[in-house]
């Protein structure tokens, strides 16, 4: 007679769905991380993602996806129409702006912004403006739109900051 060990036997099973529950999250994770795309669908739809902003790499990938984006694309017409309205500014370092920055650009960097002087520099040129912020890759950006969206002020976001500019629009850039 066949004996099943039946405590063993629930074990084996909480432990294999454990491990799919841990691959189904890893691939889940994977791809968030490696197209960030797919987050603003999900947040939108419900799924509180939001208490993941903490978390390193996939915590930006969040973050950015709750901040409106601006291609580079989008940013060179803009640019090219010489839109009176709008306003640039790179929150980058003072050094690595003036290495190179994005033509008609305003540098206020992200330090300032934190320390509150940035966003009172911010509001004072905002009125009638679209305000575009943008970085390296777009990180520091995007932490400069939410502070600056919990002082009342939007905007949008580079994609991929000067980097993506470079890439795609301006290869004379000097190397990043």
């Amino acid at each position: 007679m066949l004996k099943i060990n039946i405590s063993n036997l629930k074990l084996k099973i909480a432990l294999q769905v454990l491990i799919w529950l841990i691959i189904i999250f890893g691939s889940l994770l994977s791809a968030m991380i490696y197209n960030s795309d797919i987050l603003k669908p999900l947040m939108e739809s419900g799924i509180p993602l939001n208490h993941l902003s903490g978390l390193p790499i996939l915590g930006d990938k969040i973050r950015a996806a709750s901040i409106p984006q601006i291609t580079v694309q989008e940013l060179q017409k803009l640019i090219l129409s010489k839109n009176p309205q709008l306003l640039l500014i790179d929150v980058r370092t003072p050094a690595e702006y003036e290495y190179t920055h994005i033509p008609g650009a305003i540098l206020v960097p992200l330090t300032d912004v934190e320390a509150g002087i940035g966003i009172i520099n911010i509001k004072s040129l905002t009125p009638g403006h679209k305000l575009i912020t943008y970085c390296s890759v777009g990180v520091r950006s995007n932490k400069a739109l939410e502070l600056l969206k919990s002082a009342g002020i939007t905007g949008e976001n580079v994609k991929g900051g000067i980097h993506e500019w470079r890439n795609k629009i301006d290869p004379s850039m000097p190397e990043l």
